[in-house]
């Protein structure tokens, strides 16, 4: 990378290494819905039994990604089956929550939620969550800390990711660039700055920095 390879159309010998996977923003929300919105829908309560509360609808009800899943939770199967999770929950209050979440087909707006939080957090330490549209009164408080630990999985296969790349090109970078929408959030970028707090990070542009570097690089390509 740099100015002097900037007119060169083949660049195959300047491409030391690479790694991807398909964590997108999505990833991100749908975690931070599932850790920090669904206790309040029931998730991680017992039943009268004494037994921890099946976790697969409260998985399948925000994993908007995943057409399975969503058909799944929209079953009519599974409405049979939140009716006498409601019965046989320890507490029913907070089960008939997600019960509302399959009548109402609101599994986006959960997400959209979630979403929200994650953009909010880049502009403050803390927020109050509001769960109006789930149950009246009902809120969640989110902090930066609560993100980093609900998408503790994906910021460590981006981690995993870096490292590859790194171990294939066979030396240290010399600066870490980022951009996508979901890099504007301090908590990737506190991340990234633990693990490779030695190296400057430079941001692009989030949202126009990818197509704008594909129509240059087309431009000279087909020109």
């Amino acid at each position: 990378m740099g100015p002097k390879n900037r007119q060169a159309i083949d660049r195959q010998g300047d491409l030391l290494g690479h790694a991807g996977k398909r964590i997108g923003g999505n990833d991100f929300d749908i975690q931070l819905a599932l850790k920090e919105i669904m206790p309040n829908l029931g998730l991680g309560t017992y039943l009268k039994t004494g037994k921890p509360l099946p976790v697969s609808s409260y998985f399948d009800a925000v994993a908007i990604n995943n057409v399975h899943a969503q058909s799944q939770f929209y079953s009519p199967e599974n409405g049979r089956y939140l009716k006498e999770l409601v019965l046989d929950a320890n507490e029913p209050e907070l089960v008939s929550r997600l019960q509302q979440v399959y009548r109402n087909r609101s599994s986006h707006q959960l997400v959209h939620a979630a979403e929200q939080t994650k953009i909010e957090l880049s502009q403050h330490s803390g927020i109050e969550l509001s769960l109006d549209f789930i149950a009246k009164g009902v809120s969640q408080p989110i902090d930066r800390l609560a993100m980093l630990e609900a998408t503790a999985r994906e910021l460590q296969a981006i981690l995993e990711l870096m490292k590859d790349a790194i171990a294939q090109a066979g030396s240290q970078p010399d600066v870490i660039f980022v951009t996508g929408g979901t890099a504007k959030s301090p908590v990737i970028r506190d991340f990234i700055e633990a693990e490779f707090g030695r190296l400057p990070i430079v941001v692009g542009d989030h949202f126009g920095s990818v197509t704008a570097g594909l129509a240059r690089w087309a431009e000279r390509v087909f020109k």
